[in-house]
């Protein structure tokens, strides 16, 4: 259950970096053609000069710096982590740099009075449905706003109520999807503008219709919808069927872009710090788990300990040389989690593979620094000799790595 809400919080912050980039280009001006949005990860000053360390949308971190060369209308001083600016940049210098941040403590830009009038939640409900409108139309998709009003509110109701169904059983919604996709968007007969714009109350009213095009827009406002409260996102069904109508309908929005642009931020930074914790109790959690089993599995017959904690078990002896930091190895390898699931094996595409020894995890090294050729080991690895407290792509933080690894030769 844990490590599912822990995938659910990571899911929700993909969405956020699809759906808010529009967001980052809002400002007072237009953003150069080279310019390009990083996050400050840290402030520094590096002999009197500010430098800071930013992230992009990459995750490629550089540091960057600044100075009286740099042309901004926002005090450096004043730039603290968490805060998203965009630069051009030569040589790590910044050249130019715009604050695209909320800026309200110098008060150059109003907030919307909205913003003191409504909760974070409906902000972010009405700003996720008019966004939402927004980036369909960018993509050529215009859908009937008051047919996708109507399925998101009945998305909404019908979530929270088991017993409710909309207009349709749920298993013909992608029918409708498919039979859209096929009879009008590759066709290339997609509408491109929007019917008028009825008010909520209108919405309420309206019935389930055979037209294709709103059965597809009410179901894909029912199936967008259901996602987003799947992921453990609360939405206000109105507010957000009421961004997607004003978009639609060209209509002021109850927010302006700035208000948007600093729900998404609130938001994403709440999801952000929610993550780390989740990770940080993931961490510990797989670090006791992990010392707890190594600790059990050092008394077992026939199991080496080493220094640095790394323990493995000969399989197979072998009576050819060791390899050395400089060399290049061909392995068979196999690797399993604490639990006996199997992440990753050569032997699935029936190939050996080669690695340079001494571009391994520390503990992958270690063991084959310690084997002959033609042997075969089983070797549990430390968290702190394998990916660490941070994890990797497909492996979680501090976690137990079990191998099995036959050197078959050492590369000429």
């Amino acid at each position: 259950m844990y490590k599912k809400q822990l995938r659910v919080t990571i899911l929700v912050l993909l969405i956020f970096s699809i759906v808010s980039g529009s967001l980052f280009a809002a400002g007072k001006k237009e953003a150069a053609p080279n310019s390009f949005l990083v996050r400050v990860m840290n402030v520094l000053s590096l002999e009197g000069t500010p430098a800071f360390s930013v992230k992009d949308d990459d995750g490629f971190e550089q540091l960057l710096h600044a100075g009286i060369f740099t042309d901004t209308n926002f005090p450096l001083a004043d730039i603290t982590v968490g805060d998203y600016i965009e630069v051009v940049v030569d040589n790590s210098i910044i050249h130019s740099m715009r604050y695209v941040n909320p800026i309200i403590k110098e008060n150059r830009i109003p907030l919307s009075s909205a913003m003191d009038e409504m909760s974070l939640e409906d902000r972010f409900s009405y700003t996720y449905g008019y966004q939402l409108m927004q980036m369909f139309a960018q993509q050529g998709l215009f859908l009937d706003p008051n047919y996708w009003a109507r399925g998101s509110i009945d998305g909404i109701h019908d979530m929270t109520n088991p017993d409710s169904i909309g207009f349709y059983e749920f298993t013909y919604l992608f029918d409708v999807i498919n039979q859209f996709q096929s009879e009008i968007w590759e066709a290339g007969t997609a509408p491109t503008s929007y019917p008028d714009v009825m008010s909520l109350k209108e919405v309420a009213n309206l019935t389930a219709d055979d037209d294709l095009l709103k059965k597809f827009s009410y179901t894909y406002g029912y199936l967008l919808v259901s996602d987003l409260l799947n992921l453990n996102l609360d939405a206000n069904s109105e507010l957000y069927a009421q961004g997607g109508l004003d978009f639609a309908g060209a209509a002021t929005p109850m927010l302006d872009e700035f208000a948007m642009q600093m729900t998404f931020y609130e938001y994403q930074m709440i999801l952000e710090e929610q993550y780390q914790a989740e990770m940080a109790v993931l961490a510990q959690r797989n670090l006791e788990e992990a010392e707890s089993f190594l600790a059990m599995n050092a008394n077992k017959e026939g199991v080496v300990t080493t220094e640095t904690g790394l323990q493995y078990t000969i399989l197979e002896e072998g009576s050819g040389p060791k390899p050395t930091l400089e060399d290049q190895v061909e392995v068979h390898y196999t690797l399993y989690l604490i639990n006996g699931q199997i992440l990753e094996s050569s032997k699935d595409s029936g190939q050996s593979v080669h690695f340079s020894t001494s571009n391994l995890i520390e503990g992958f090294t270690e063991a084959l620094l310690a084997m002959n050729v033609g042997s075969k080991v089983r070797t549990w690895i430390h968290p702190a000799l394998g990916y660490g407290e941070y994890g990797s792509q497909a492996i979680e933080p501090n976690t137990l790595l079990i191998f099995e690894i036959e050197l078959l030769g050492i590369d000429e």
